[in-house]
């Protein structure tokens, strides 16, 4: 804002004829020049408060440079016994980046702060956050109003924002946490060449695609199971920290559509943890899980085959899956380790012996990440993949004895873990009906005229 100031030079024209008129016409001239300068500072009240406050105030304009998101041109107050501009509302906001290997000391200076704004402002932050762990394209705001920066936001994490504000000169600050805002959301989907790409296409993540394959781990194996035209639909919660979207959120009910049977899973939170149960209460979690390994392919099946390094026929007692050296083998259950170290053509191995007379094996490791005589629990990672032994490329070998006897793992049926009862089940069975009518409202995604190829993961 630029004050309109012709009104004062105006006021000042008959001071410069002074020196034109004679000693005789001082006197005249001078009473009426009182006369005309009082009718002028007259006037000029109807462009300003005061005299003094045009003066004296340092007011400063407001300029759209195209950079600023806000720009607010509001007029300052003004004490019109001392003539002084007071603190206003804010007027401009100035925002950028941090840039790569840029200290914030920088970005600041960028806005427009002076250097002893800026050795405030970076103190305070200092006893807020490491600013070592500032990164770049961290988000930096600076407000002013008309006596200068009031206001600095820096948001230093995803969803942590630190507020320093200046008070009677001084800088001091607080962290806040910025409020995550969720909506309910379906997603639905036919499985076409894999499952990724299916959840991929329905506007989902990996993140959702674990979700999805850890809710049916104990009922489906991903890799022998799915088949093209396979469906499923979902609901869980989209997650947003002011419009910008962080993730999806625990998903509260699944259905999932495989070789004409249908799986159901509903969520229950148990403390900390989310446990899903069937429609029945059951908890879908078995005693064991149907394989290993988060993804992967099945190379060869349980029964006789060809050993691709012996050159003969031979049963294999086993499940082979072809999967990179290094990838995270776990424990399909809860148990002990009855061995962990090399073993003749198995190379390093791990054997782990469950309730129920199960043992399971994991064979070809290339690092064991457990000892013999530990308890472990079910998903725990117990080696990673390899090549060790007599192996004609890298996989993992999964065994499985009942009793002591090899059984195929692909075809064993476990026991549930656990099942409500009680006044637990009703609420659950009264919960769980709320949430089949909405996943019945979702309108199941069907495969495209002509879909083939077979990819499950």
């Amino acid at each position: 804002m630029v004050r309109d100031l012709t009104w004062l030079s105006t006021a000042r024209r008959p001071a410069r004829r002074w020196k034109r008129a004679g000693w005789l016409a001082v006197v005249l001239i001078s009473v009426s020049a009182m006369g005309f300068m009082w009718r002028g500072v007259s006037n000029a009240s109807s462009h300003s408060p005061s005299l003094l406050s045009s003066l004296f105030a340092s007011e400063r304009p407001i300029v759209d440079d195209g950079w600023s998101p806000l720009l607010v041109d509001v007029a300052p107050s003004f004490d019109p016994l001392i003539g002084m501009q007071s603190p206003g509302v804010v007027q401009r906001l100035e925002r950028t980046r941090l840039r790569e290997g840029e200290p914030p000391s920088a970005a600041l200076a960028r806005l427009g702060l002076d250097r002893d704004d800026v050795n405030q402002v970076i103190a305070t932050l200092g006893t807020l956050t490491d600013l070592r762990k500032l990164s770049a394209d961290v988000l930096c705001d600076v407000e002013y109003d008309a006596t200068g920066p009031i206001t600095v936001r820096i948001q230093s994490a995803l969803l942590v924002e630190h507020l320093i504000e200046r008070k009677a000169g001084k800088w001091s600050g607080v962290a806040i946490d910025i409020p995550i805002e969720r909506v309910d959301t379906a997603v639905t989907g036919v499985i076409q060449s894999s499952l990724w790409q299916a959840v991929m296409d329905a506007g989902g993540n990996a993140n959702l695609i674990d979700a999805l394959v850890e809710m049916f781990a104990w009922d489906v194996d991903f890799f022998q199971e799915v088949r093209p035209g396979d469906s499923f639909r979902l609901i869980t919660t989209k997650r947003f920290a002011r419009g910008r979207f962080l993730g999806f959120g625990d998903v509260e009910a699944a259905e999932f559509h495989t070789g004409g049977t249908v799986h159901r899973a509903f969520a229950v939170l148990e403390g900390k943890d989310v446990i899903y149960y069937n429609e029945q209460g059951q908890s879908t979690r078995k005693q064991l899980l149907k394989t290993p390994v988060r993804y992967g392919h099945v190379t060869s099946v349980f029964g006789s085959r060809r050993h691709p390094v012996l050159g003969y026929t031979r049963n294999h007692n086993g499940v082979d899956y072809g999967v990179p050296t290094g990838t995270t083998i776990w424990s399909v259950g809860n148990g002990r380790v009855v061995r962990a170290g090399w073993m003749n053509g198995f190379g390093k191995i791990v054997e782990v012996r469950h309730n129920n007379g199960w043992l399971s094996q994991y064979a070809h490791l290339s690092q064991i990440s457990v000892r013999a005589g530990q308890q472990i629990r079910q998903k725990q990672r117990i080696g990673l993949s390899g090549a060790t032994g007599m192996v004609s490329g890298p996989h993992l070998h999964y065994g499985l004895k009942q009793n002591d006897r090899y059984v195929n793992p692909l075809r064993q049926r476990f026991s549930r873990d656990v099942a409500l009862t009680g006044k637990s089940l009703l609420a659950f069975k009264a919960r769980a009906a709320a949430l089949m009518e909405a996943l019945s409202r979702v309108e199941m995604a069907r495969a495209p005229v002509g879909a083939t190829g077979r990819s499950p993961l």
